[in-house]
């Protein structure tokens, strides 16, 4: 199995296509991807926020050490570049079952599975 993006949005941000950081205001987007098997019809939400260097300097002045899981930082987002972006690490997955390929893509994203158990029983 391979897989691609389906599509990429924002609830933070209605048209991601057009949207520019504003350039003197610390901001970070939660962005959310519908990978699925090439060629299929259906997908798992994936996502990941991505931030500008204001939003990186403001955070390293109040702490020390920053994280960087699942988050992309960007001097100045361009919708093209960023989903190219996407798209050549989500083409480097290689081929694979979907346990293998949704471990491969939870090292960039979460995903909306994650650490999801289906032994629970919430009714007993």
């Amino acid at each position: 199995m391979k897989v691609e993006i389906k599509s990429i949005s924002s609830p933070d941000v209605y048209d991601l296509e057009s949207y520019v950081f504003p350039a003197d205001t610390a901001t970070q987007i939660f962005i959310e991807l519908e990978i699925g098997e090439t060629g299929v019809n259906k997908a798992d939400i994936f996502s990941l926020t991505i931030c500008n260097l204001k939003w990186v300097e403001d955070q390293l002045k109040s702490f020390p050490y920053l994280s960087g899981s699942r988050r992309m930082v960007t001097s100045e987002f361009d919708y093209l570049s960023f989903e190219s972006y996407l798209k050549r690490i989500v083409a480097a997955i290689p081929e694979g079952t979907w346990d293998k390929i949704t471990g491969d893509l939870t090292k960039h994203f979460g995903w909306e599975f994650e650490n999801y158990n289906n032994n629970i029983d919430f009714f007993s």
